[in-house]
């Protein structure tokens, strides 16, 4: 059973509960149990949607990440071109500079 099935089980599950809840408190012998079943529906209610949220929220910074790992890709490539240049620059003004592994 997928994600998709089980949130709609758990959706009807809830709205079942929360019907059956509004009926029973119209009736005197049960108006205790139908409470409690609307009370339990609601805060079932609010910590589904709270999941939900969590969800969309990692999923909004997954996509963030994506979006300007590929950003800082190009940034770095500029910086490492220019930092290349550079090295040239100094080891022109300034020969034997670095060793080998372009260590100063």
């Amino acid at each position: 059973m997928g994600s998709q099935a089980i949130a709609g089980f758990f959706i009807t599950f809830c709205v079942t509960c929360f019907s059956l809840g509004v009926v029973l408190i119209f009736h005197e012998s049960t108006k205790e149990l139908g409470v409690a079943l609307v009370v339990g529906t609601i805060f079932a209610g609010g910590s589904f949607i709270m999941q939900v949220w969590g969800v969309a929220v990692l999923n909004e910074a997954q996509s963030r990440l994506a979006i300007t790992a590929e950003e800082d890709k190009i940034h770095l490539h500029k910086l490492q071109t220019r930092n290349q240049k550079l090295a040239g620059r100094i080891e022109a003004l300034h020969p034997g500079y670095f060793d080998e592994n372009g260590n100063v």
